[in-house]
């Protein structure tokens, strides 16, 4: 973290590497949980939910450190803005992949088989999206020339969650499989739901790009 925090404490990288390290961790137990829904494995999916449920108070507990922290060893004004806005934008990602989890594990949604590889699919995007988010976060304190790559991978992903969106909706709702409209709707509650990680990182992935030129600037 040499170009924005150089020559800080060490308790301030350290609590940025922790913080980001609960993020990671949420995603992927977000993955896990969601797929073993899918399969019908709700107890599993359960535990994952409180799982993401301690990460996400561990992560609340760093944010909070980081931005005394900012405060106190004196990072730049602007720079110490643009911190604290982009890794507290990074606690709604957990945010929603707890409230995935436990929506899928309260309604207990069927997942036609038919469908099952593509909810997969789009729930792999999506977290990928996050995943190389992280990346890019570490690179914009450590080598921002990098970023620019990170970045351009978020997107990638987040497109790739938007086609499939698009293709399972089209599934579910021309599906004779999944005959009733209530079921159909509950899907695709579903579906968005999922996609809007690959969303959050991608406006985030936009926001940090903004930051990187204020610093060229």
């Amino acid at each position: 973290m040499k170009n924005i925090i150089q020559n800080k404490s060490k308790d301030l990288q350290n609590e940025i590497d922790n913080y980001l390290k609960c993020i990671t961790d949420s995603s992927l137990l977000f993955f896990e949980g969601a797929r073993e829904a899918y399969r019908g494995d709700y107890d599993d999916a359960e535990n994952r939910y409180r799982d993401i449920s301690e990460l996400e108070r561990r992560a609340d507990e760093h944010l909070k450190a980081i931005q005394y922290k900012l405060y106190a060893y004196n990072i730049a004004p602007d720079s110490r803005a643009d911190i604290f806005e982009l890794l507290d934008g990074l606690d709604d990602i957990v945010d929603r992949a707890k409230k995935n989890i436990f929506q899928i594990c309260v309604e207990k949604p069927v997942i036609p088989d038919c469908m099952k590889d593509d909810f997969i699919a789009i729930t792999a995007a999506s977290v990928d999206a996050v995943d190389i988010l992280i990346q890019g976060v570490r690179s914009f304190f450590e080598d921002v020339n990098s970023l620019e790559g990170y970045i351009k991978n978020v997107y990638l992903y987040e497109k790739k969650a938007d086609a499939l969106e698009e293709k399972i909706k089209r599934s579910i709702f021309q599906s004779t499989v999944v005959e009733e409209l209530a079921r159909k709707f509950q899907l695709r509650y579903y579906v968005e739901k999922i996609a809007m990680l690959s969303d959050l990182a991608e406006n985030l992935a936009k926001k940090m790009l903004m930051y990187k030129i204020k610093r060229i600037i």
